[in-house]
Parts: C-alpha cells; sequence; structure tokens
C-alpha cells in the first residue's frame, strides 16, 4: 500500500521533525484502531450529511399513514421513554450507547417525520435519506429486543415508567393500588379485596418496590399476600398485576416526562409507590380513567393525583377511599412498619397471636406461638375448625390470659 511504503521511506530516512507524522501512520496504518480513526474523521462530514437529511424530509408525509403528525408524536413519546428509562437507570454501557445515538437524533422533539426517508438518483448513483429513522430503530430496539446488545441488561425496561401498550388489557380504566406490602396485613387485604370489587371493570396493579425492609424482600411480601388473599378473599395474587420498582428507585420524572436532575446534573430517584403511579400515569391512554385506591386514614395519596393532573389533563383522576377494618380506631391505620418492629424487637417467646382468622391462626402455629382467637371474627369457618389455644368473645378480661405468657 502506498501507506507502507511511505512509512518506509521516512523509516529510511529519519528526519527529526517528522518523526510525529510516522508515528501518526504507524499507529494509523499498523495498529487495531485504524477504523476507529477514519470513523473519528469522517463523524463531522456524517453529521453534516445527517441534518441535512433531517431537514430535507421535515415536511415529508407517507401516502400510507393516515395521520402523519399522529404517528410522529407517538414516536416522540415512544423515544422519550427510552431515553427517560435509560437516564434513569444504573447501566453505563446503555448510557453511553444512548449518547451515540443522541449525538445524530439530538432529541425526541427532532423526530420531524413517521416516514421512513426516500430514494433518489444523481450523477448516475441512487441514494438514500432516511434522516432520523436510523437512530431511533436503534434506541427503540433496546426496548423491543431486549438482551440483543452485549453489555447492556435484558431486564433495562422491565422496570417502571411504562409504555402504553403495557396498559392494554381491553378497557379504559386503571386501578392504582400503592404500598410496601412488607409484611403484608389485614388492612392490606382489606384495601385491595373492597378496592376490586368497587371497581370491576378496572385493571388492578399494586404499586410496590424491590429493596427490602427490615431484611423483608418483595418475594416473600407476596408469597404471604398470596396466602392471605387465599385465606381472605375471593381474589387471587393472579388476578391483579405486580408494579415493582426497582432497587436504587425510580427516577422522578416531571410533568413533561423529563427526568429532574439533582445541582450535579444527575437524575434525582424516589423509592416511592406514589411516585411509581404518576410515572406509570404519564404512559397511560389517552382519556384513561385513574383510580388511585388509599385507606381513608391516609390523607397524603390524594397530593399525586393533583399532580398527574397537571401532567395529564385528559386524563380523570378519581381517589378511592376505603374505610378502614371495623374495630379499627378513626384516624388510624395498620402499619407493616410497626409489624416489622414488634417482630425484631420483640422476644418470640413472649409473643402471642391474637387474631381472629385461619390465616392468623396457622401463621402463629408455624411461628410455635399461642393463639388467642376471637370469635364471630374475619372469616367463615366455624372456631372449631380453626386451630387455638384460647377462644374468646371480646377482649373483656383478655389481659389474665396475656399475662400467663409474659
Amino acid at each position: 500500500m502506498i501507506v507502507c511504503h511511505l512509512i518506509n521511506q521516512i523509516s529510511d530516512e529519519y528526519v527529526p521533525e517528522q518523526q510525529d507524522f510516522q508515528r501518526w501512520f504507524q499507529a494509523f496504518e499498523y495498529k487495531d484502531n485504524a477504523k476507529i480513526t477514519i470513523k473519528e474523521i469522517l463523524a463531522p462530514l456524517e453529521d453534516i450529511v445527517h441534518d441535512f437529511s433531517v431537514e430535507m424530509l421535515r415536511s415529508l408525509e407517507s401516502a400510507f399513514i393516515v395521520d402523519n403528525q399522529k404517528e410522529v408524536e407517538e414516536l416522540r413519546k415512544k423515544i422519550s421513554h427510552v431515553i427517560n428509562t435509560v437516564e434513569g437507570s444504573h447501566s453505563d454501557e446503555a448510557k453511553e450507547f444512548l449518547a451515540q445515538q443522541l449525538r445524530k437524533l439530538k432529541g425526541a422533539d427532532n423526530i420531524v417525520t413517521a416516514a421512513e426517508g426516500f430514494v433518489f438518483d444523481f450523477d448516475g448513483h441512487t441514494y438514500k435519506f432516511t434522516g432520523n429513522f436510523a437512530p431511533m430503530n436503534q434506541l427503540l430496539g433496546l426496548q423491543n429486543f431486549p438482551g440483543s446488545r452485549p453489555g447492556i441488561p435484558a431486564d433495562l425496561f422491565d422496570d417502571l415508567v411504562p409504555l402504553n401498550e403495557a396498559f392494554t388489557h381491553g378497557g379504559n380504566e386503571f386501578l392504582f393500588i400503592p404500598g410496601g406490602f412488607k409484611p403484608p396485613h389485614k388492612g392490606h387485604i382489606h384495601l385491595i379485596s373492597r378496592a376490586v370489587e368497587r371497581l370491576p371493570e378496572a385493571k388492578p396493579y399494586l404499586v410496590t418496590g424491590e429493596t427490602p425492609r427490615d431484611s423483608v424482600t418483595l418475594q416473600q411480601s407476596m408469597d404471604v399476600l398470596r396466602i392471605l388473599l387465599q385465606g381472605e378473599s375471593s381474589l387471587g395474587l393472579d388476578d391483579l398485576s405486580i408494579v415493582t420498582i426497582p432497587k436504587g428507585g425510580l427516577v422522578i420524572l416531571d410533568q413533561d416526562g423529563q427526568p429532574l436532575k439533582n445541582s450535579d446534573g444527575d437524575p434525582r430517584f424516589s423509592n416511592s409507590p406514589l411516585q411509581g403511579i404518576y410515572n406509570s400515569a404519564l404512559g397511560l391512554p389517552k382519556k384513561a380513567t385513574v383510580y388511585i385506591a388509599s385507606s381513608t386514614a391516609d390523607k397524603k395519596h390524594a397530593d399525586i393525583g393533583k399532580s398527574i393532573k397537571r401532567a395529564r389533563p385528559d386524563l380523570t383522576i378519581k381517589a378511592l377511599s376505603i374505610p378502614p377494618l371495623a374495630g379499627a380506631l378513626e384516624g388510624e391505620k395498620m402499619s407493616a412498619s410497626d409489624m416489622r418492629r414488634a417482630i425484631l424487637d420483640g422476644d418470640l417467646k413472649k409473643t402471642l397471636m391474637i387474631g381472629d382468622s385461619e390465616t392468623d391462626a396457622n401463621a402463629a402455629k408455624n411461628a410455635g406461638i399461642p393463639v388467642i382467637l376471637l370469635e364471630d371474627g374475619y372469616t367463615e369457618k366455624n372456631t372449631t375448625e380453626i386451630h387455638h389455644n384460647h377462644l374468646v368473645k371480646d377482649f373483656v378480661g383478655i389481659e389474665k390470659i396475656v399475662l400467663k405468657y409474659l
């Protein structure tokens, strides 16, 4: 090759000022980075041609698309979703790949046509201008073909922030039931079953996080929830969709669907199920109805509905307040945090189960602790069919039984 011949001449007739030139040629010709070097040289020219083709395609509409502008908006939403998910992920490989594609695409707002491109002849040659089709196709491929790109996690899009099609269930009503559920308790079962009973046409979603709480994992919570639902409700866990927030949190989105950033310019994250509902709502179908279930003792859930409405005015947002279980103190709610603290800080040998159902009794029996069973409780079974050590009609005098174990 000419370059090889030139290198040899320079080597034979060494000139000091040509030393750097010689090293460059040697690196270019003989090293493995030749293709990379060529790519770097051509990059500015590629950018000029790309930007020119984008402008050429700006007013192009396809005769095969009924509503070109609507399709452009859908493409922008999908690309925005990919961008937000990658920016909010913990994958450096995915972020690097995103940066490469955004160098040409610039951003979702730069999507100007739903047409793939156009073909033309010039000076005896055939050319094709595709504009932003290539970087769009690359980004959409991350989600449509998970695991196809080495180094990028296959489950990158398994977290929240779903696309419209993730919420397609044959209806336009969605019921979100947020909670930690670590561990689930009767208050949770009451809330879930009553909410679903009142809205049979809505698709129910439990919104919770993958992050353990005091060593209670999501899998353990779902196992307990399955048992509780079987014992206390006509529902099954398979009747519900579980939407999880990944460990490390979910990226916080503003009302335009863009990540909020901290003072260092990095995305902010939240582990709150309410943030999960907000991010999910941004991807719901147009004019959908969103129900957010909560106990009447939990007032803060109403605020997230207002935030969703500001971001998606087309959605109908309704709060679904479920009264607490009979016998609960007014304004009070059952707390999984209190349950965890009692379990972790307590002495198993001085622990009792005071319950009113077969589920309570079986849980206590499995844990090896005594059961005080309340008659006429939260069950349809006869008390003779339920394991117990003591049977009471009410709580009058129950302290005498408790003292025997302390």
